[in-house]
């Protein structure tokens, strides 16, 4: 019945797929009895035999008549068809919706979050190569410092040995001094 919905409905070029999806949500409720399906059909095969599309119509509705069928019952039988169809859309637009969220929205927040997190590693990187540079400086002028400290404590040193020695000279000569004397 596939085959024959899919030419009633001249949808050979439509997608596959949600052709597929939608015939069988249409085949899935069928009506009972003479329907706007068995009408379109009894059209379709008077068409097939050359039939002008006025006259195949009137034709397959005055055979449908017989079988108690009206132009409202037609109607009502196109907007069943009609409830079917706008179900399997609002379904498919809820399934459309969650993908979205899912492969778009929720990875564009993901991409959002990781771009945010290189952010915030980028500023700590630049802190932390900031304390490097001050590391490396204070580094850098300690060896001088380092350099300069050490020759101040040898002249400090140097310095209280020559008044160390001066003090010790003049003690041993005292001695001496009294010594001769005394």
């Amino acid at each position: 019945m596939s085959n024959s919905l899919e030419n009633l409905f001249g949808a050979e070029s439509l997608d596959a797929k949600s052709l597929e999806f939608l015939l069988n949500a249409i085949k899935a409720n069928t009506q009972q009895g003479f329907d706007y399906l068995k009408f379109k059909q009894s059209i379709a095969s008077l068409e097939a035999m050359n039939m002008a599309e006025e006259t195949a119509i009137k034709s397959a509705f005055v055979t449908a008549a017989t079988l108690g069928i009206t132009k409202e019952k037609i109607h009502e039988s196109i907007n069943h068809y009609r409830q079917i169809l706008m179900k399997e859309k609002t379904e498919f637009d809820t399934a459309h919706a969650k993908q979205k969220n899912i492969r778009i929205n929720q990875k564009q927040s993901d991409t959002q979050f990781l771009l945010e997190k290189i952010k915030a590693h980028q500023n700590q990187i630049a802190e932390l190569e900031k304390q490097i540079k001050e590391f490396q400086a204070k580094i850098d002028n300690a060896d001088k410092e380092i350099e300069e400290a050490r020759q101040k404590i040898e002249d400090t040193k140097q310095r209280f040995d020559e008044t160390y020695s001066h003090f010790e000279s003049v003690l041993k000569n005292d001695v001496e001094t009294f010594n001769k004397y005394l």
